[in-house]
């Protein structure tokens, strides 16, 4: 038998330290390389983040200025009514000062660097241009200048609409540069992780580290850009310990609340009436469309139609803005007969749509109501009008569509319409008036 013969116990310890010193070193290298590699992906995805935090910063300052002119036209508009209700000096001055701020607007836009936008920014300031020596005439002769003054109104509407149309097209700008800068993002990561799962294979147990570091937070990272990118908005990414990722989460967390906070902005004034800030038609039948999914069988709605009269009239006489006034008042009146469940909804010009939710008992008597308070005169700029609304209603009593109530409450509007009625008209009585006349 062989004797196995065993080192000396210096010999043994002296290569211990030597496999130790290999696998140390070849760690260490691990470690740089891999280090290296997630240092690499940092530089890149903070490159992206400025660039993007750059050009986003460039737009929302231009998106601004545009909406910033649109408040200063709107402005000429507002001391030009009061000053044609109200013809004083303190009213003239203002009128000066909201044109020289208006100038002073277009100035600073004509020296911005918009490029789509401009076109629009010109034809608002064309427009602006030719309301510009009427509105600076009117403070001489208020009121002999009606007719002038309704050309200048409607080059200042077309200014602000020109104005709207160049911020929207910022605002999709924005879009644009988030959804570029999410794409680069995308690809710098998902090099990154390919470059770390082949160091972790080839160097297991640094690797090992660097996921449980650097690599997760990254996915964390990619995960949230990519469902921001899919519509959800609330996405963020989670706080990390790694001190090199903990800015650039932050930086990609705060560029995600002002993303969602813009589109929550956009969402409503693509869902509100700029006038009245009701309802547009838009929400009003989308709420009808999903009425019967919600709905349970106790539940009741009725759909009611409101038509301003003598609308034509007031505008007629007194003006496009003092009638602007008008419907203000109405769509106020409106708000506060119905409950916070009801939806009251501007259809367009001067026409209303409410939803009431409730008994027939209940909703019958809140279109009383509405009746009452639109048909009561009502005080603008030291002017009394008695407004005249006629107003028809029906409520759900069968499973008809939604939108067939729609069709019935127009139908008892013109009857009151041509009836000449100050309350209400029902479509169901209506309905009861015709049986009572094929039974005779």
């Amino acid at each position: 038998m062989k004797i196995k013969q065993r080192l000396p116990w210096h010999r043994q310890t002296a290569r211990t330290r030597s496999v130790r010193t290999r696998v140390r070193a070849v760690l260490a290298v691990a470690g740089v390389v891999v280090l290296g590699i997630a240092g690499w992906g940092l530089q890149g995805i903070e490159t992206v983040v400025d660039n993007f935090e750059e050009a986003n910063e460039e737009i929302r300052t231009e998106t601004l200025a545009l909406q910033a002119q649109q408040v200063r036209m709107l402005e000429v508009e507002s001391v030009l009514l009061h000053l044609v209700v109200e013809d004083t000096l303190g009213q003239a001055q203002l009128l000066e000062d909201a044109v020289d701020a208006a100038d002073a607007g277009f100035a600073a836009l004509d020296d911005s660097t918009l490029t789509e936008e401009g076109t629009l920014v010109a034809e608002a300031q064309a427009h602006w241009q030719l309301a510009r020596p009427t509105v600076l005439d009117i403070p001489a002769d208020p009121a002999g200048g009606s007719p002038r003054l309704e050309a200048a109104e409607s080059d200042l509407h077309a200014a602000v609409d020109a104005l709207a149309a160049a911020a929207e097209l910022s605002a999709e700008d924005a879009q644009d540069e988030l959804a570029a800068a999410q794409n680069h993002q995308r690809r710098v990561v998902a090099g990154e992780a390919i470059a770390l799962v082949v160091g972790a294979v080839l160097f297991l147990v640094a690797g090992r580290w660097v996921v449980a570091t650097t690599l997760n937070p990254l996915k964390d990272l990619a995960a949230a850009a990519g469902a921001l990118q899919r519509g959800e908005l609330s996405a963020r990414a989670p706080t990390t310990r790694v001190e090199e990722l903990q800015e650039v989460t932050a930086a990609f967390n705060a560029m995600a609340a002002a993303i969602e906070h813009s589109h929550r902005t956009l969402t409503k004034e693509a869902q509100t009436d700029p006038l009245t800030g009701l309802s547009n038609r838009a929400v009003a039948f989308e709420h009808l469309d999903n009425i019967v999914g919600r709905r349970h069988e106790d539940d009741g709605y009725a759909v009611v139609i409101v038509d301003l009269d003598r609308f034509k009239e007031i505008n007629d006489t007194h003006g496009h803005l003092h009638g602007d006034l008008v419907l203000q008042h109405v769509s106020d009146r409106l708000r506060q007969t119905v409950r916070r469940s009801d939806i009251v909804s501007r259809l367009g010009g001067d026409e209303f749509l409410v939803i009431l939710h409730g008994t027939s008992t209940d909703t019958a008597a809140t279109v009383e109501r509405i009746a009452s308070v639109v048909n009561t005169p009502i005080e603008v700029a030291g002017s009394t009008h008695e407004v005249r609304a006629s107003v028809g209603a029906a409520s759900s009593a069968d499973d008809r569509p939604p939108r067939v109530l729609v069709e019935r409450a127009d139908q008892a509007m013109y009857h009151a319409k041509g009836a000449r009625l100050s309350g209400p008209c029902f479509w169901e009585d209506l309905q009861g008036d015709a049986d009572a006349g094929s039974g005779d």
